[in-house]
C-alpha cells in the first residue's frame, strides 16, 4: 500500500534510527520507495552492500588504533570522513537524486574570480616553506581550501570569514537573492556551520 502510495506523491521523506532492525530485505524495501530505479534488484543491493564491509573494517581499524601525534590524528580523521564519504550509501542516494526527480531547473554554472587575501597568501607560503615534504599532489589539494590552510595557522578561533571574498561574494548573492532558495554546498560540515 505504501509503495503505490509512494508512486502517486512528490516526494517521500523516511526517518529511520534502526534501519536493519526488521532484516536487509525491510531496508532495502524502504529504499525503494524513496527511489525504485536506484534500488531496482535485491540481489544486486545486497552485493553492494558486501563491498562496504572491507571499508567499514578499514575504518574500524583505522579508529582503533594507537594515539598518534595530533597532526597524524586529525589525518586518520580526515581519512575516516573521506572513506564513509566516498563509500557510503549516501553519497550514491545524494549524487542520483536530481536526476531521479523530476522538475529541477537547470543548473548554470558562473565562474567568479575572486583576488586571494594576504593572510591566505602568507599562510600558503609558511605552509609551502614547513611542508616541504608533501607531495605536489598533496600541496595543490591543500590550496583548494586556503581557509583551511590559514586556520591550522591561526587556530580554532581564526575569523577566515571576516576578510575572504567568497564570503562577501556569498552575501552579496544571498541579499540579492533573497526571496529564491539557496542551496550552499562546502567541503566539510564545520565550514557551513562558520559561514552560517
Amino acid at each position: 500500500m505504501i509503495e503505490r502510495l509512494a508512486e502517486h506523491i512528490p516526494g517521500v521523506l523516511l526517518l529511520t534510527a534502526t534501519p536493519e532492525q526488521l532484516g536487509q530485505q525491510s531496508h532495502f524495501a524502504r529504499l525503494r520507495l524513496l527511489d525504485a530505479s536506484r534500488f531496482h534488484d535485491y540481489h544486486a543491493f545486497v552485493a553492494e552492500q558486501q563491498k562496504y564491509q572491507p571499508v567499514a573494517d578499514a575504518v574500524t581499524l583505522l579508529l582503533n588504533g594507537e594515539r598518534l601525534a595530533d597532526d597524524a590524528e586529525q589525518a586518520r580523521q580526515a581519512l575516516v570522513t573521506l572513506l564513509m564519504d566516498r563509500h557510503g550509501t549516501s553519497r550514491v542516494l545524494f549524487r542520483n537524486t536530481r536526476n531521479g526527480v523530476k522538475g529541477f531547473s537547470h543548473r548554470h554554472l558562473h565562474l567568479i574570480s575572486l583576488p586571494l587575501p594576504p593572510q591566505y597568501q602568507t599562510a600558503i607560503k609558511i605552509s609551502g616553506i614547513m611542508g616541504t615534504k608533501q607531495s605536489i599532489e598533496a600541496r595543490a589539494r591543500a590550496m583548494l581550501y586556503p581557509e583551511q590552510i590559514y586556520q591550522a595557522f591561526e587556530g580554532e578561533n581564526a575569523t577566515w570569514w571576516n576578510f575572504d571574498p567568497r564570503v562577501e561574494w556569498l552575501l552579496d548573492h544571498l541579499i540579492a537573492h533573497r526571496h529564491e532558495e539557496v542551496l550552499v554546498i562546502c567541503a566539510k560540515a564545520e565550514i557551513a556551520l562558520q559561514l552560517e
